[in-house]
């Protein structure tokens, strides 16, 4: 629309453009000009285009100053869209004066028909064919409406008049590329179409207009003279002259002729033009066709574009229409011949080569033949293996031959990436950059390149059938080139993986049936295989666990014959509140085993098709706790060893979201898989820095991000870029550290009673985990069946609160952790085990003696061999989240102390632990190297103290990895630093036991190109001049002699113990001349440079 304003007859002086953004999901605006002051100030204006806006986007004054417009002479041009229309979310009951239909509340009506135009000025004399049309919005024409186009009998360009001025309404909007022709949003009829609509909004009075125009050949040969014919009609009997022009893709002008009308009020006239004989000259040519007066004014015009072909030709087809390569891939040719001679060659011969700018080859010829079978020629596919090439854009030349004689040249454009040698490696993720058009797909992935975000997910992989999805194959396509391109990793979001998946309905087919193996060979085994064609992470979202529940077994005889075979009963009924313990039990251990029967089966149909495609799931709170009968059922312990990794799903409440993140990084740790969580950035959620800050103290190796602002529960979510800010930046900065220090396992674990969670609806560990986590800073949570001698090593004390059962096992490996040494804290003396009798502890196990704590809350405290009881009377969780409601301040603290107090007496502290109660802290390490993170919960600015323990954390400097600025560690028998953190925000601090102090860089005086590398050796010393202990991240930029930075070569690096050792191969089309390598430290605020002479000589200068 843009460039058909931008072209039309008489120049546009002003065009102000206020974009929209979303893919199918409602618009938002974005940047109005703000010259514009909003829509209040139209009369500057001689038409406005509302094109695929829903009116919600709109306020009421701004829609009433729309149709003042319109009534006080301006025109109106509506265009519909995806959420506008039947489907928009607002209503048009403010626009609907102005508008010459009534819009209908409706689904879209699929009619796949080309329109057909009356004599209305805006549709009449436009070039034929019109082009497809895909969807109509329902509409009603009201009284004095003007038909100018429709589509199988419905309106679907309608004009009209109100007051002064002037509307046109296009009820249909384009789903397809702008590049894919043969649509009538994208062919040679749409921007006449605009135009002449223009025109008449405007109320310019035409002299003289289109009445028909065809070219019924657009496929023209080389050297052939093509004929077209026209109709002009005018008011009066004029002189005109027609002028033909055909120019090429590159704007050069190829014909141009002129002949004279003579005057009459019609005209009925053929127009011709010659197409050279050039092979080399096929492609998208350009005609155009104007109307002249006799002074050489343009009156009107039709422009139509045509295809230039050789007589025998070649049609080249990459992969998945992947144009972006990584030196060492291989890209996948397809070669289509095709020849309309009659007596057609038996045998052709394909020269292929890949050349650089200046048309130089930079890799080996390859040479094909294809021969011809029957009426036909066979497909030639050819693997192209990427040379080690300089990262630009490249030419893929397809020269086809008959004999020795050239017949036709095709062309491809490659482009060749940076291999960065820490891409993607702390991913953040943002799901988006996929849209309905190359501009804003582009845009859209380069904005969220610039927030931050270094891993692009897109909405799962390309179809791999042939012409089923042609336009979202291609659009997805793009999307992954344009992230490699800008340097980002790439991942596939893809929900209901499981065929059959649904929110409402029980799995079909079922899984325990041979019709879901079907289906999934069928369905799913395409989608991996063409998931691993993507040259980096693949995530697919198998489900959202909140589906996956015990009222969706379908109960057909596949499940009641498996119930039967392994419980020696009936399946239970689907009233989870009229089940005994047993009965509950048996019907969760038989979900647990359908899902992974499920989830397991697409795990190993991925190991057939699809070894390196990663499987992830999201698994929310839900994983540890009931909220009632008819709460999900998820195993998260079970299901996690079907996947690669796991997501924690956003919370918007604060102590879920961490219980969430605390069960699963201990159930994944125990399968030493990774775990991520998801950000949400809608309304009423948690701050998207402060979930990402929280995300990061529990151990999360990545993060995840919407990008597309949706409506959810009627709120809007910003853009990315304006909801995390700064944030994603922030932490790519740290993302070297991130990805090489993990969490250690807290000092204290609580035990999470599966076997109790799994019979009744227990709500009763998050007030527990709740208090101990205020009380201590830290806190895990321990699977009971991971409970063994070995996971219970690592800690220091154990806590069994809020829970009335536990199974036999943990109960025993509870004990003997105690009589080793540990500490358990306790809120009950009994518990029963899985099968409904008490506990065995061992004799004397608790202290009989009381001692208030506060209030009615009580503790015992006994020595048990080498370790220690702490029984809290029963009351303790309840009463700490009742202070906590009703904001009683004092009663909270009082609880929180004596759990502290009671877990310090033993001995166990918190690796750090913050002055501030809404400030949180937690500590990720690597040898030498500890990274501090903090997120402050509250909506003021808080200055925290933060203690470190001193026998771990072996500290002397720390810095602030955002600013670089140093920060003073107090060592006075402890380990102590002051944070200061913003509302809502967090920050991340390295930790170092000796402080850096300068760089030093080491690299060979020359080097040979051919076969060479380019290798250096970067060091971060200590004042006394030593390598400094700990991992450093360090910035390497290396340039060549073009002037150009090479990020293969260099990016952000950490070293062990303060080297960095790097070595590079040179690209084959490197060119001679000096390398710059720049080191740069933000913490030391050092920076070295050395330049390396790169020769054609085989030695090297030392």
């Amino acid at each position: 629309m843009e460039s058909a304003l931008c072209g039309l007859g008489r120049p546009v002086e002003e065009l102000h453009i206020a974009l929209f953004r979303g893919f199918r999901v409602p618009l938002e605006p974005v940047n109005f000009d703000p010259r514009a002051d909003g829509l209040a100030q139209l009369n500057r204006y001689d038409l406005v285009v509302l094109a695929g806006v829903d009116p919600v986007v709109l306020s009421p004054a701004e829609q009433l100053a729309v149709a003042a417009f319109v009534e006080r002479g301006g025109g109106l041009l509506a265009i519909g869209g995806s959420h506008s229309f039947g489907n928009a979310e607002g209503t048009y009951q403010l626009l609907d004066p102005i508008l010459p239909v009534k819009v209908l509340r409706g689904l879209d009506i699929e009619v796949n028909a080309m329109p057909a135009a009356t004599m209305h000025p805006i549709a009449r004399g436009l070039p034929t064919p019109l082009g497809y049309v895909g969807k109509v919005h329902p509409v009603e024409l009201k009284p004095g409406a003007q038909l100018a186009m429709k589509a199988r009998d419905l309106p679907l360009a309608v004009a009209g008049e109100c007051g002064y001025g002037r509307v046109v309404v296009l009820a249909s909007y384009p789903e397809c590329d702008e590049s894919e022709y043969g649509w009538f949003f994208t062919g040679d009829a749409f921007d006449d179409f605009l135009r002449s609509t223009v025109s008449w909004l405007r109320k310019e009075q035409e002299r003289v207009w289109f009445e028909s125009f065809s070219l019924p050949n657009r496929q023209v040969v080389v050297g052939n003279e093509e004929f077209g014919r026209l109709k002009l009609t005018g008011p009066e009997a004029v002189a005109l002259q027609l002028r033909t022009t055909l120019t090429d893709a590159a704007g050069r002008t190829l014909h141009d002729s002129t002949a004279s009308l003579q005057p009459k009020a019609a005209h009925d006239n053929v127009f011709a033009f010659r197409v050279p004989d050039d092979p080399k000259g096929r492609g998208v040519h350009y005609v155009a066709v104007s109307v002249l007066d006799a002074q050489g004014r343009e009156l009107a015009r039709r422009d139509v574009a045509i295809e230039v072909v050789n007589p025998t030709r070649v049609a080249t087809e990459l992969a998945y229409g992947r144009r972006a390569f990584f030196p060492g891939s291989v890209a996948h040719l397809v070669l289509h011949a095709s020849s309309d001679l009659r007596q057609a060659p038996d045998e052709l011969v394909a020269d292929v080569a890949l050349l650089d700018d200046g048309g130089q080859p930079v890799s080996a010829p390859k040479r094909r033949a294809i021969r011809r079978r029957g009426d036909a020629y066979e497909a030639a596919e050819l693997a192209l293996p990427v040379p080690r090439l300089r990262p630009g854009s490249y030419r893929l030349r397809v020269e086809l031959r008959v004999g020795e004689e050239l017949a036709d040249v095709a062309c491809e454009q490659l482009h060749v990436l940076a291999s960065s040698p820490n891409r993607g490696e702390f991913p953040l993720i943002a799901d988006g950059g996929f849209h309905l058009d190359r501009a804003t797909t582009d845009e859209a992935v380069r904005g969220l390149a610039a927030a931050g975000v270094n891993t692009l997910s897109l909405p799962g992989p390309p179809s791999p059938t042939a012409g089923r999805g042609a336009h979202r194959e291609a659009m997805l396509a793009y999307a992954e080139e344009c992230a490699v391109r800008a340097g980002m990793a790439l991942a596939h979001h893809r929900r209901r993986l499981v065929p059959g998946l649904s929110t409402v309905a029980p799995l079909s087919p079922c899984a325990l049936t041979p019709e879901f193996r079907e289906a999934l060979e069928r369905e799913v085994r395409p989608l991996l295989a063409a998931a691993a064609k993507t040259p980096a992470l693949c995530l697919q979202e198998l489900s959202s666990q909140t589906w996956v529940d015990g009222s969706q077994l379908c109960r057909c005889p596949a499940c009641q014959a498996a119930f039967k075979r392994n419980f020696g009963s009936q399946l239970p009924p689907e009233d989870a509140a009229a089940l005994d313990p047993a009965q509950r039990r048996a019907l969760g251990a038989f979900v647990t085993s359908y899902w992974w029967h499920a989830f397991a089966a697409v795990a190993k149909l991925r190991d057939e098709a699809a070894a390196g495609v990663k499987l992830w799931a999201t698994f929310d709170s839900t994983s540890f706790l009931r909220d009632g009968p008819g709460a999900p059922y998820c195993d998260a312990l079970v299901w996690a060893r079907a996947c690669d990794g796991v997501e924690v799903a956003a919370e918007r409440d604060l102590a879920r979201f961490r219980l969430s993140l605390t069960g699963h990084r201990g159930i994944m740790s125990s399968l030493e898989k990774p775990f991520g969580a998801q950000l949400d950035i809608a309304e009423g959620a948690l701050a998207p820095a402060e979930a990402a800050y929280t995300a990061i103290v529990h151990g999360a190796t990545s993060l995840r991000v919407a990008d597309n602002p949706r409506f959810l529960f009627f709120k809007r979510q910003p853009p990315l870029g304006a909801a995390v800010g700064a944030l994603f930046t922030r932490l790519a900065r740290a993302a070297p550290l991130l990805a090489h220090t993990r969490r250690p396992h807290a000092r204290v674990a609580v035990l999470f009673p599966f076997s109790e969670v799994a019979t009744r609806d227990s709500r009763e560990l998050l007030p527990a985990f709740r208090l101990l986590y205020d009380a201590l800073g830290e806190v895990d949570i321990l699977h009971e069946r991971l409970a063994t001698d070995e996971a219970l090593a690592p800690y220091g004390a154990v806590a069994i609160i809020g829970a009335e059962q536990l199974a036999r096992r943990a109960a025993a490996a509870v004990g003997a952790f105690v009589e080793r040494g540990g500490l358990l804290l306790a809120d009950r003396p009994q518990l029963r085990d899985e099968e409904g009798t008490p506990a065995a502890w061992p004799e004397a196990f608790f202290g009989e003696s009381e001692t208030s704590v506060f209030g009615a809350i009580t503790i015992r405290r006994r020595r048990y061999g080498a370790g220690r009881t702490a029984l809290f009377s029963a009351e303790l969780a309840p009463a700490y989240e009742e202070a906590v409601r009703a904001g009683d301040s004092l009663a909270a603290r009082e609880l929180r102390r004596a759990v502290e107090q009671t877990v310090a007496e033993h001995g166990v502290r918190p690796w750090a632990r913050a002055s501030e109660q809404e400030v949180e802290v937690g500590i990720r390490s690597c040898p030498n190297t500890w990274l501090l993170a903090a997120v402050n919960h509250s909506d003021e600015t808080r200055a925290a103290q933060v203690e470190l323990d001193a026998a771990a954390v072996r500290a002397t400097c720390a810095f602030d990895l955002a600013t670089g600025e140093p920060l003073v560690v107090h060592r006075q028998g402890r380990a102590v630093l002051t944070l200061r953190l913003a509302p809502r925000d967090g920050g991340l601090w390295v930790l170092y036991p000796e402080r850096p102090f300068t760089l030093r860089l080491e690299t060979p005086a020359s080097v040979r190109l051919g076969g060479g590398s380019l290798g250096y050796k970067a060091l971060v010393l200590t004042e006394s001049g030593h390598p400094a202990p700990g991992r450093h991240v360090v910035r390497v930029c290396v340039v060549d002699p073009m002037g150009e930075e090479r990020p293969e070569h260099g990016g952000l690096r950490l070293t062990t113990d303060g080297v960095l050792e790097a070595s590079q191969p040179f690209a084959v089309n490197d060119r001679p001349g000096r390398w710059t390598v720049l080191l740069s430290d933000p913490l030391t605020r050092r920076a070295v440079r050395r330049t390396v002479e790169a020769t054609e000589d085989r030695g090297v200068t030392p």
